[in-house]
This record gives structure tokens, sequence and C-alpha cells, in this order.
């Protein structure tokens, strides 16, 4: 089973062998018991092919489980999940806009640093978290000295990106797992409790980071296609009323500051996949039916009312979320 989630800061952690083999010792002995079976997630249409293989423990079995090890519904403390949380900005989410050129405009700047502070916001990040980290590494010369977001140069310049990658997993995710296989983790005070049915501040921030993360990656699915400007798309009336939204902004602004497929709606993302069907239908086995209500259960569901300030339900974030997943794995490059 793979450990898939728009963003989860466990996710590195998943990677290591250590967990891998703890989990599946847990997982074959829940099995053997009888409390636990494998099952494939579903069945393709192409040509009936089998997808991931899963574990699935029934409700009541999870209940008992947490009831013998109860510290175990709780987070790891704060400053591993920080840890974990650093490691995936720097090494997953900026890596590609800090890496040294030789070559570098004032404009290509200014755009990456932008994306790096876009970033660090969305992780709910800041400098002083980031600083001390990359000044270590700038001690070992794999990094230019932090200079920080308000720097007319990059926040900071990586030199050696494989001894980046290296140290930083060294100084952020080692210790978290010796943590987890080394010392006993203290049960954490509960503290500013949510009723079950209903959802906290934590929750909707993390909604719009999940939400924000999914439509990037929409974006960029389309834009592969289509290109960034929408060179390639078929549809005429929908690029001239994107354009004179983008004319909108650049008599404010003076300038373009976003490429054409920026100033769609979620509505228009469907449009532009069905319009231009042919470009995108072997991603959807050819059933426009796979590629829309996916979409449209996500706007429904959740990026209305995170766009109106209005809480989605329980119910609808959990379906909101297994059709992102969902149709993230289908438009992964085949």
């Amino acid at each position: 089973m793979r450990y898939r989630i728009l963003f989860d800061w466990r996710r590195h952690l998943f990677s290591d062998s250590r967990v891998w083999i703890a989990r599946n010792k847990i997982l074959n002995g829940l099995e053997k018991l009888g409390f636990s079976v494998k099952t494939f997630m579903y069945v393709s249409t192409r040509g009936e092919e089998i997808r991931d293989l899963h574990y699935a423990i029934s409700p009541e079995v999870q209940e008992k489980l947490l009831s013998l090890k109860p510290e175990f519904k709780e987070e790891l403390e704060e400053q591993y999940k920080k840890k974990c949380t650093i490691y995936d900005f720097l090494v997953e989410r900026v890596i590609s806009y800090v890496r040294s050129l030789e070559e570098i405009s004032e404009e290509i700047i200014n755009i990456n640093r932008q994306e790096y502070w876009n970033r660090l916001e969305m992780l709910g990040l800041r400098e002083e978290d980031i600083k001390p980290v990359i000044d270590k590494l700038a001690e070992k010369g794999i990094t230019s000295k932090y200079k920080g977001i308000f720097s007319r140069e990059l926040p900071f310049v990586i030199k050696d990106e494989e001894g980046y990658k290296y140290e930083l997993k060294k100084m952020l995710i080692e210790p978290v797992l010796r943590y987890l296989f080394e010392e006993k983790p203290e049960k954490i005070e509960k503290k500013n409790r949510v009723p079950p049915d209903l959802v906290s501040k934590d929750e909707l921030f993390m909604l719009f980071n999940e939400l924000g993360e999914f439509e990037r990656k929409l974006r960029d699915f389309i834009s592969r296609k289509l290109g960034k400007n929408l060179k390639r798309c078929r549809n005429e009336d929908l690029k001239k009323r994107l354009e004179k939204r983008r004319k909108e902004d650049e008599l404010i602004l003076g300038y373009i500051r976003y490429p054409l497929i920026d100033y769609a709606t979620f509505d228009e993302y469907i449009i532009l996949i069905t319009s231009n069907w042919d470009e995108f239908k072997k991603y959807f086995d050819n059933e426009i039916d796979k590629a829309t209500i996916p979409l449209k259960t996500i706007n429904v569901l959740l990026r209305r009312p995170l766009a109106h300030f209005r809480t989605p339900s329980k119910e609808g974030i959990r379906r909101a979320r297994e059709e992102m997943i969902k149709f993230l794995k289908m438009i992964e490059e085949k």
C-alpha cells in the first residue's frame, strides 16, 4: 500500500525501509489472526488491469488497537512534525526555484522568490524555521548563506544538490525516525479538542493547502497538452474570455504576470478538457464522465464553499479528498 495524500508530512517517513518493515509486521500479524485481509482497490476498465493492493482493517479492530496504545491517537510532537514539513518544503517544494544558475534575470528571480514565498505560506512555515537549517548547510559549502525573502537575490542558492538532499534527510528525517524506533513516545496533552462533527481552523487551513496543490497540478496537467497560454486550445470563445480577464489585470498592473491557464475557473477546467477531448481521453479511458464528475464534485463540495468562506461538511470533505486522490492518479503520465 502506498501512502497517498495531497499533502501529508508523514509520507517521507513511509519511504524509509524501517517504517515499511514495522508496518508490514503489524499488518501481516493482523492478517494471520483474521483481523485484516488483502484486497485490490479496484479493477480498471483497461483490459481489467488490477490496481493497488491494500490491507482492509475493520473500524472495530482499529478502535481496539488504539485502545491498547492510546498515545497513537495523537500526532507526533509538534517539533517532529515540523521537521518533516520543513524537509518537504526544502526538498519537494522549492528546490527548482533556488538552483544555482550562471545567468538569471531579475524577472526570473522575482518569479522564483514569489513561488518560494507562496509555498512557505502554504505549509504554514516561517523564514525563522528555514534560516538555521540553510545556514548549517552553508557552513558545509552545500548552499549559500540564507539571505531571506527581502533580499533582491534568491533567498538562498543550492551549490551541491546531491549533498543538499542527503544532509537535509540526515538533519530532519533521521531524528524523527530515531524518535519512533528508539524512544517511547510520551502521551501528548489533549487541548483544543473539536467535536467530531465540526471542522477545526487547522483542518480548514490544511484544506486550503490541499485544494491549492490539487488545482496547481490540474493546471499543469492541462498546460502540458494545451500550453500555459492555451495556444493549442480549440475553444476560441473560452480563450477570448480568459484573455479579457488577463487584459483587465494588465491594465491595472501594467504588465502580464500570469499565463492564460491561471485565469480559468474550475468549471472552465472542465470545458478545456472536454472541448479538447482528443488530447485528454487516454487518461480517462475515453469516458468523459471520468474526467468531469470528479471535478464537479470537488467544485461543489469543497472549492465553492472555501472560496465563499463557507465551511464544508465533514462528509463533503471526505468525498472531495477521495475524488482529488482518484483524479490525480488518473492524470499521471502514461
